[in-house]
Formats: structure tokens, sequence, C-alpha cells
């Protein structure tokens, strides 16, 4: 379900939820409001002095709930932390009122243009859940990269509904199209 139609079933629900946007380049923020409370939700991706960086955070009324953090140093190759936007999203997978936050992201340190590896991550009520695999990079009708299926983590298994959505849009979430 795409960003516009969440906004409207939020709307029509009696709730409010602010579409997650793009702040400036490499920072991404959603504000949403559920069964749980006011969520306040930043990604940020930075690379300063050969250091790639992703941090990422939520508030749940005000209060922190659960901080990410994932880095590459010292990479002299063509290196670069991606943000996927169309993987970017809150949804309720689970029918309960209760959104999931969604994104994925590369951090690669490549010498040359090959697929790197692509984190596909969920929070929900704090916890993370995380798919982990290779990215696919599309031009034109050519793809390579992401043959295998991806990982999941130990806690996504446990959760079936949200594997089974994750592992869904996992192709979404992980392909780069080179124009």
């Amino acid at each position: 379900m795409d960003i516009i139609k969440k906004c409207v079933q939020a709307a029509l629900l009696g709730g409010w939820l602010l579409c997650p946007q793009q702040l400036w380049a490499g920072e991404y923020k959603a504000v949403w409001v559920d069964n749980e409370g006011k969520h306040d939700v930043k990604i940020a991706t930075s690379t300063a002095a050969n250091v790639l960086k992703l941090t990422g955070s939520e508030l749940l009324n005000s209060t922190a709930r659960w901080s990410v953090e994932d880095k590459l140093d010292r990479c002299a190759f063509n290196s670069e932390v991606k943000l996927f936007p169309e993987a970017f999203d809150v949804v309720d997978v689970l029918g309960d009122k209760v959104s999931v936050f969604l994104f994925s992201y590369r951090i690669s340190c490549l010498g040359e243009l090959e697929p790197g590896v692509v984190k596909y991550v969920a929070f929900y009520k704090g916890t993370q859940y995380t798919l982990k695999g290779e990215e696919t990079l599309k031009i034109g009708d050519d793809a390579w990269g992401g043959a295998t299926a991806p990982e999941a983590s130990s806690t996504l298994k446990q959760n079936k509904a949200l594997y089974n959505y994750m592992t869904a849009k996992w192709k979404m979430a992980s392909t780069t199209v080179i124009r």
C-alpha cells in the first residue's frame, strides 16, 4: 500500500500520520500515532573521512525507545551509504493497530559497480527484525546480483506475519535501478 493511501486511511480512522519524508539528502523522518502513542523516527546517513555511517532512533511519546548505528571505517574504494526510499514505510502488518516501521539500506566499500549487502530492517514494539542479503542491480532489462534468498534474523524468523511481509517486499527493498 502506498503512503498516500495510508495517510487517507489514518485520517479516516481518526488517527493522524505524517507521511515518511526526506528532510534533506541522507535524512529521513516519520511521525505517526497508533495504539502505542506518538512515534517520531529519524534515520540519517553520513560520509566523512572515509567513514560511512547510518544512524537511527525512535521516540515514543517523547521517550527514547531504540537506536541503531551501522558504520564502515577506512573505505578507500568507491564508497556509499544508501537508503532505499521505496522501502521507507510505516504499516500495520499484524492488524493490531500498532505500526511497524521499515527501511532498507546498503553500506558499500566496493572497487567497481557490483551488488552490495542490503539490510532490510523493521522495528515493531521496540524490537528489531532484519533481512540481510545481496542487492540486485538493474540496467534496462538486465539484472545481476540478488540470486540467493536473504537471511532473516532470529527475531524475524519467530514472527511469521512480519517475515512473510518483508520477504514479499525484498526485491523492492533491495534493488537499485541504474539509469
